[in-house]
């Protein structure tokens, strides 16, 4: 199991080096946590995503652009403690209007200039394929997905879809493998769902988030999302609430409650745990 522990780790630094790390907030979490079961345990966090597209610049005659970037993300405690791998290579698809901002004496024969409107909604399909897992490896699925999330920004307001709201609806479909007996794992690394290892899968998923500041060192972040296994009949869920302290930037204190893990073990229960994360 060790194999493939460092294997992954390999791929995980050789993805986020391939596609612009410059440009992908690689985050740290390490923390305590105390479990359903009142046991007290570490808890370590590491993720990898590139943020939304927020097209600002001048696109001239086109009203899409592609995005390409990875997304991981690892969860891994001792004990009982919630457990997980995702690790995806993620295209968005970003569909919008355009306004004609060009003054008419300055145009030529290449026609007007555009730039995106901001007043109006945008439309992200993203699309992504790759592997969720448990943090031992005992459970992999390969998975993809595409879905629709809406975008807006305007002006002079304190929420705007895409950057402190977030909404998504997707479809998954898959296969999961059988790679260890998981209904021998105990704790978090339990496969508590009902889908069948040597089986395909097939799901819908929705996701919410919400950020929201108070003043400079106070942040507020609710993340929830719901699966309906639509080969099981079953639903799943994980909720997550975080109250963020800001010390310096970058750097957060961090005390945090999650109910059900999600996928891919859908472990039910409650963890609290404080944390230490860095941005960077």
């Amino acid at each position: 199991m060790k194999r493939f522990s460092v294997f992954f780790l390999i791929l995980f630094l050789v993805v986020g080096s391939v596609f612009s790390a410059d440009r992908a907030p690689f985050n740290i979490a390490l923390g305590l946590l105390r479990t359903a079961s009142d046991n007290l345990s570490a808890r370590a966090v590491i993720g990898f995503s590139e943020k939304y597209i927020r097209p600002v610049e001048k696109y001239s005659g086109s009203g899409t652009v592609f995005q390409l970037s990875p997304e991981v993300h690892v969860e891994a405690g001792a004990d009982d403690s919630f457990s997980s791998i995702t690790i995806k290579a993620r295209g968005l698809f970003l569909v919008f209007h355009k306004k004609d901002i060009s003054d008419p004496e300055d145009r030529d024969e290449t026609g007007s200039m555009f730039i995106p409107d901001l007043g109006r909604l945008f439309h992200a399909v993203p699309i992504s394929i790759g592997i969720e897992s448990d943090s031992q490896l005992r459970n992999i699925a390969a998975l993809f997905e595409v879905g629709w999330a809406p975008l807006l920004y305007p002006e002079q307001k304190p929420f705007k879809l895409g950057e402190n709201i977030k909404v998504e609806v997707l479809i998954q479909t898959g296969y999961k493998f059988k790679v260890s007996d998981a209904s021998n794992s105990a704790g978090g690394l339990a496969d508590q769902s009902a889908e069948s290892q040597n089986k395909g899968l097939a799901r819908l998923k929705a996701k919410f988030e919400i950020r929201q500041n108070i003043g400079s060192r106070i942040g507020l972040q609710g993340d929830a999302a719901g699966w309906y296994d639509l080969i099981n009949n079953a639903f799943y869920h994980r909720l997550d609430f975080t109250v963020r302290l800001t010390m310096f930037p970058g750097k957060h204190f961090d005390l945090k409650y999650q109910n059900g893990s999600g996928a891919p073990n859908f472990n039910k229960g409650n963890q609290f745990s404080a944390n230490l994360a860095l941005e960077l």
